[in-house]
């Protein structure tokens, strides 16, 4: 079993946002260490619980830090941007760090209505993301030169050159985005922890409808979890209650989550326990949705607590420590 990281560079309780952006790259460190596979880079925009709205500045200093290790954006949300700058943009980081980049694409929003209305520079009142087909197939198109002899585009040089495919993933919860992955030809990164009802089914359509096309790239999946590992039950129980008991920082105009709301969802978390139990539940998982590789979101906790639990998995799963 391969496992990989996903960092959504949260903000803990007391800590500045600068401390979480550097923190990710010690993350990072660890994680390479370690024997992850790789290390995504998650997008958000206006939340401060979360430090990172441009994974590619992110990706640009782990790059720096890290040798060998796959980094990549887990994801950038394509309807915020221009296919063209997304394609220069990662050619660029690909040319600085050659054969490490992933470019995992989503189409959700990644922030609130107001927030996603500044980042539009058309902020006519169409609805979001609904060229995001159109859009993704133009950014496959700048990336792998395959513009049709009429296109408009056809000409268009993306700089720098590619020194080589960059593997472009489509992130998603649902059969629609397992489907549009398949009829693509697009390795396919499904979030269990934010719809975990539809993983097998989603996982094994992608599977079955893979037509290899447009998309140019080999037929994988991986599954990102929601993980948190400890050496105790008893801890387990203390984290759940700190989780009733925490009140986040709420945006003006928003609606702030209710402790015993965070509670409840923490609880219901497949994927928290000793290491033991982690790695059954997370085997049985794997197998149900027939891939080989997950990628771990540490959900709750401060970066100590996320570290240990990423060196616990680790160990539970006798990763090859580089």
């Amino acid at each position: 079993m391969k496992l990989s990281v996903l960092n959504q560079v949260r903000v803990s309780p007391g800590t500045a946002a600068s401390t979480a952006l550097r923190q990710s790259i010690e993350l990072a460190h660890l994680a390479e260490e370690l024997g992850y596979e790789r290390y995504w880079i998650a997008e958000h925009h206006g939340s401060p619980t979360a430090a990172c709205p441009c994974p590619e500045v992110l990706l640009g200093a782990l790059g720096a830090e890290t040798s060998r290790m796959r980094i990549g954006a887990g994801g950038i949300l394509l309807p915020h941007y221009s296919p063209f700058k997304v394609a220069e943009c990662f050619r660029a980081l690909d040319g600085l760090y050659p054969d490490r980049i992933d470019l995992g694409i989503g189409r959700s929003a990644g922030a609130g209505a107001e927030e996603t209305k500044a980042l539009q520079r058309d902020r006519s009142p169409r609805p979001f993301a609904e060229d995001f087909d159109d859009q993704l197939a133009e950014l496959l198109h700048f990336l792998n030169g395959t513009f049709p002899d009429d296109h408009p585009f056809r000409t268009i040089l993306v700089s720098p050159q590619a020194r080589g495919a960059i593997p472009v993933w489509l992130l998603g919860a649902s059969h629609g985005s397992a489907a549009l992955a398949a009829t693509l030809g697009l390795p396919y990164a499904f979030a269990q922890f934010i719809c975990p009802q539809q993983m097998e089914a989603s996982c094994r359509r992608y599977q079955a409808e893979w037509s290899g096309g447009a998309g140019r790239q080999e037929r994988r999946v991986i599954v990102a979890v929601s993980v948190l590992c400890v050496e105790t039950q008893a801890e387990v129980r203390e984290l759940a209650a700190a989780a009733r008991r925490d009140r986040p920082p709420t945006p003006a105009g928003r609606t702030p989550v209710p402790p015993v709301r965070r509670g409840r969802e923490w609880e219901k978390s497949r994927f928290v326990g000793t290491p033991e139990h982690v790695r059954a539940e997370l085997s049985a998982a794997a197998a149900a949705a027939g891939v080989d590789e997950l990628m771990v979101l540490a959900p709750l906790g401060d970066y100590e607590t996320c570290e240990r639990s990423y060196r616990l998995l680790a160990e539970a799963f006798n990763l090859t420590r580089r």
